[in-house]
């Protein structure tokens, strides 16, 4: 078993938002959560936008 199904198989998947002002950084991350089987529910540039984003997709974890 590939090492990342093994870790969507054994770890429940969560719901995340990434705050980060660096697109690149921004997209590895997404990429690199996503690969790990987490659903990236959005990406917030600054503070405010991530307000509003963890209003509306109420993750269960908030990358900063």
């Amino acid at each position: 078993m590939h090492m990342n199904q093994l870790a969507s198989a054994v770890r429940p998947t969560a719901t995340i938002l990434v705050v980060e002002d660096d697109a690149n950084v921004a997209t590895v991350l997404e990429a690199r959560l996503e690969s790990f089987g987490h659903v990236v529910c959005a990406i917030a540039r600054t503070g405010t936008k991530a307000i509003n984003r963890a209003l509306e997709c109420r993750p269960d974890l908030i990358l900063m």
